[in-house]
């Protein structure tokens, strides 16, 4: 029989016997997955359970880690120390206070600053008003970190040493304790650089100070500063202070930068107290730097001299 376009051919019969039925058995395979063998049928008829683990692909090259491209907090302090502190320094500064909006009586005094063999002294001293007349204050930084601090008290003649519990107190009535007047003892603190930050436009490094458990040269008031150093001058802008609970309670701004004796200076400070709706205004009037100041100005006999020099 021959059709349009195809040759029809008729299937013999004892060609059709030959035609292999399926087994009752076994499914025929009708073309579907579950009826293919191999892998196919055994991934249709797997039962439903917990992913595999995925083996790494080994041939893929590793993450790079993320490394901190910020420096090294202790090298930015130590060049802080090498590039922005004068072998000694002399100003005259006025301080005045201001409490829920009211503005106490400026208080002006003399400062000294003497730096010898990696340590520092200096020495405070009021020339008013009359009630704050002569009031002294000697830092001394030891090698071995016991610092010692005395205080002379005009109205009695008399020079009291003033105890690490008592550093915690406010000098003079002001937004400053009597361990911010100490030297920044790097020894007695652990730093890490957490950011860069922008202060009163200039480019910073935002560090971060905590006091060490048993150095005695620790500042323990706070449980925490965050120092904002210039990385070009390397002078601190800005400090945060938080109390032991972890809560800021002040901030120390300096301003108004100058050069003076080859070093950059302050002539503007102010301490806010959060908690306390305070505000300490520091004004230098005048800076001088490495003059070559005498070291016996920095003892307790010339803390007793009335006037200073």
């Amino acid at each position: 029989m021959i059709c349009v376009t195809l040759l029809c051919v008729a299937t013999p019969a004892s060609a059709q016997e030959k035609v292999k039925k399926p087994s009752k058995d076994k499914p025929a395979n009708t073309g579907k997955p579950e009826d293919r063998g191999g892998k196919d049928a055994g991934a249709a008829t797997k039962k439903p359970g917990k992913n595999p683990k995925k083996v790494p692909d080994k041939t893929k090259p590793p993450a790079p880690s993320k490394k901190s491209t910020l420096p090294k907090a202790l090298k930015i302090m130590r060049l802080r120390a090498s590039k922005s502190l004068p072998k000694d320094e002399r100003s005259v500064i006025d301080i005045r206070v201001e409490e829920n909006g009211r503005f106490d009586r400026t208080r002006s005094l003399i400062r000294y600053v003497l730096r010898k063999d990696g340590k520092e002294k200096s020495m405070f001293r009021f020339t008013s008003p009359a009630a704050f007349r002569n009031l002294a204050v000697l830092t001394i930084e030891a090698k071995d970190g016991d610092d010692q601090q005395w205080m002379y008290i005009p109205s009695r003649r008399k020079v009291k040493r003033v105890a690490r519990s008592q550093s915690i107190e406010n000098f003079a009535g002001s937004g400053f304790s009597f361990e911010d007047l100490r030297a920044e003892a790097l020894d007695g603190h652990t730093y890490k650089t957490l950011a860069r930050k922008k202060v009163q436009g200039r480019p910073t490094y935002q560090i971060e100070s905590r006091p060490k458990a048993n150095e005695v040269r620790a500042l323990k008031a706070y449980s925490k500063r965050l120092l904002y150093v210039d990385s070009e001058r390397y002078v601190i802008m800005r400090v945060d202070f938080y109390n032991k609970k972890g809560e800021l309670i002040k901030i120390q701004e300096n301003s108004r930068w100058s050069v003076v004796g080859g070093v950059y200076r302050p002539y503007r400070a102010k301490m806010k107290e959060l908690n306390k709706n305070r505000t300490t205004w520091i004004r230098f009037r005048t800076w001088a730097a490495n003059e070559g100041l005498a070291s016996k100005l920095f003892t307790t006999r010339e803390l007793m001299r009335e006037g200073g020099r």
